[in-house]
């Protein structure tokens, strides 16, 4: 379905694609501002990571290059989320004891 000459299903999807990447953003800023990974829950880190890699394989596999942008981009802000929840876990310990 062409709208001024533009795909609304491809719009749509590359809309997807930007929420998508987003979703990690907030709880990223507010880590690395606040050097606390207290309130992250390491078990929904390494879901996140695992979900958004297996959403990219499929995209690879299915040929879906917006499934594949909105999977790998979240994919990587997890994991540095992931390093973040390390390095500050570490922290936070060192300063209760």
């Amino acid at each position: 379905m062409l709208i001024m000459g533009i795909d609304l299903i491809l719009a749509i999807g590359w809309m997807a694609v930007l929420g998508s990447t987003l979703t990690a953003l907030p709880q990223l800023l507010k880590t690395h501002r606040t050097k606390s990974s207290d309130d992250l829950s390491l078990g929904m880190i390494l879901i996140a990571i695992a979900s958004q890699f297996a959403w990219f394989i499929y995209g690879w596999g299915v040929k879906d290059i917006p499934l594949m942008v909105s999977a790998i981009t979240p994919f990587f802000m997890y994991g540095y989320l992931l390093y973040l929840y390390r390095k500050y876990e570490k922290v936070n310990t060192n300063e209760n004891y």
